[in-house]
């Protein structure tokens, strides 16, 4: 098509033209509900360390978290910037984006001649990020975006010795980035809920902050599985049909303890 926007590179290698147009799905087998959650929270926080390596930066936001990176960078239109994120470093400083999750975390920003501001698409972990660019692109505002579900932590884990003080805070974090629209099993690796995962992470949660709400919708998650298989389907929302039967005998037990939780016995019924 001559009036297609020009993309910015030789060629897209794919051949999307046997693709047929967007239509109304009819039949879909799938039901809306009102979102019973509130919104994800959000948040921005610069490099703790910026260094300059061959070829580009690399960067340090001084923790771990989930979301995205975001920049702004100018350079010639076609010019790539090769983007590399991790959770730790290889043995020679550079990041390990090959992860141990078996994810590959790199990516490739084409620009487009003018001031291009970086808007990934699906969210990751990490807490390194190495931009390499051709000599004369311009990198700029380098940021983590950050996303989880409100997390407002209540309770603390009293102690005076600094080894299980930062245990308690790596085991909160992993809580608190591993809370999305709904409990992840891993936000690097399987961005699936799990029916027995939420035994321990939905339990937390709630614990840690005392907000039931996204125990719960995960619980209705999981009883509404219930018509694809009356044993609950082991993950859900999604579309992976698996059913594990240890994971469905833990439903009932969560319920109990939710409602001794909270004492909603509207939910309980």
């Amino acid at each position: 098509d001559s009036a297609a926007p020009e993309v910015g590179f030789e060629s897209c290698c794919f051949d999307d033209s046997l693709w047929s147009n967007a239509a109304v799905f009819r039949h879909a087998d799938y039901t809306l509900r009102k979102q019973a959650t509130p919104q994800l929270v959000f948040s921005e926080t610069a490099p703790a360390k910026t260094e300059p390596i061959p070829g580009g930066v690399r960067i340090d936001f001084g923790f771990e978290a989930v979301g995205y990176l975001t920049a702004k960078a100018k350079g010639k239109k076609g010019d790539t910037v090769l983007i590399r994120l991790g959770e730790e470093l290889n043995d020679d400083g550079s990041v390990r984006f090959e992860m141990r999750c078996n994810c590959r975390y790199e990516d490739r920003w084409v620009l487009s001649g003018k001031e291009d501001v970086l808007d990934q698409f699906d969210y990751k972990a990490f807490r390194y990020a190495e931009l390499l660019f051709p000599e004369g692109t311009e990198i700029s505002d380098i940021r983590f975006v950050i996303r989880h579900y409100p997390f407002e932590q209540k309770k603390d884990y009293p102690t005076d010795n600094p080894d299980l003080q930062r245990i308690f805070r790596l085991c909160a974090d992993s809580i608190r980035y591993g809370a999305q629209e709904n409990f992840m099993d891993c936000p690097t690796r399987e961005k699936g809920q799990y029916l027995n995962d939420i035994t321990v992470t939905g339990r937390s949660h709630a614990v840690l902050t005392g907000d039931t709400s996204l125990y719960k919708k995960a619980l209705r998650d999981f009883a509404n599985s219930a018509f694809i298989c009356p044993g609950l389907m082991a993950v859900s929302g999604g579309s992976l049909m698996q059913e594990i039967a240890d994971a469905s005998l833990q439903f009932p037990a969560m319920v109990c303890w939710i409602y001794a939780m909270d004492g909603d016995r509207d939910f309980l019924e």
